[in-house]
């Protein structure tokens, strides 16, 4: 597949990269996602959405916006409407 767009990066899988004589490029990046990120950095990607997302890269969770932007998604592909707080009972002095 050859993309004709951006966003048709996020189906291409790394080992179809890879059999395309990507090796070297990857060993330069973390992901493939990295290494797009890197060559286009004025296209808003959305790590999540690639296809090796399952195995998103090392530290992926640990950055806010990765986690920020995963709750939007996926409360739309669930069907959430609303998302209401959950009211936990005031700690004592006792818990503190």
């Amino acid at each position: 597949m050859v993309p004709s767009k951006l966003s048709d990066w996020y189906r291409i899988p790394r080992k179809e990269v890879l059999a395309r004589g990507g090796k070297f490029l990857l060993s330069l990046f973390p992901s493939f996602a990295r290494a797009l990120m890197a060559a286009y950095p004025e296209y808003p990607w959305q790590i999540s959405k690639f296809v090796d997302a399952r195995n998103p890269p090392y530290g992926f969770w640990q950055e806010d916006r990765n986690i920020l932007s995963f709750f939007p998604r996926i409360e739309e592909k669930l069907g959430i409407q609303q998302v209401n707080s959950i009211l936990l009972p005031p700690l004592s002095g006792n818990d503190v």
